[in-house]
């Protein structure tokens, strides 16, 4: 038998004692994700902009969060759930997903996506989207592998940049494809 490079890691529930961990991998996956294509105050904008609002974002109806652990090392987490503004694309929508970019590669990206679009599935889910970087090469190969449709693009002023939105129309084909 041989063995994936996920299968020593875990998935959990975020709470609100990981906002610090998850801040530092967020921040560091911007940095490398997102040098050269948004400004550097927002490439790099530190992880306590994210970790701070961290609790207000899970005690919204219906979002939750996870976390991908392998021993006593955080190496991904996503956030999600129903959408909560009035241009959404989909039932449900992935508001984060990060992996620190020493993990990337190791399949932790599409398990995280596997274990949200099998929630949101149970929570009555039955299509999916997100926002994305447009010029973000990384984020939108593994989105395309996933069977992901970009459906929209717009400019953000916020990030100084276009936005995308991908969607997967059919939730259980997109569990298929993570598995």
């Amino acid at each position: 038998m041989t063995l994936s490079a996920t299968d020593n890691v875990r998935i959990r529930a975020l709470t609100e004692d990981d906002a610090d961990t998850v801040g530092q991998i967020w921040a560091a996956a911007r940095a490398v994700a997102y040098a050269g294509i948004v400004p550097d105050e927002i490439a790099r904008r530190p992880g306590t902009a994210l970790s701070e609002g961290l609790g207000a974002s899970l005690a919204q109806p219906g979002h939750f969060g996870m976390i991908a652990i392998e021993g006593d090392e955080s190496l991904g987490f996503v956030v999600a759930g129903p959408p909560d503004h009035d241009d959404a694309l989909g039932d449900a929508e992935i508001y984060l997903i990060y992996v620190d970019p020493n993990a990337q590669g190791r399949g932790v990206g599409r398990l995280l996506m596997r274990h949200a679009a099998e929630r949101l599935r149970e929570d009555g889910a039955r299509t999916l989207f997100l926002w994305a970087l447009r010029d973000n090469r990384s984020g939108r190969a593994f989105y395309d592998r996933l069977g992901g449709s970009v459906v929209r693009e717009v400019w953000s002023e916020k990030n100084k940049n276009f936005l995308i939105v991908y969607a997967w129309q059919d939730l259980d084909a997109l569990i298929e494809r993570t598995r």
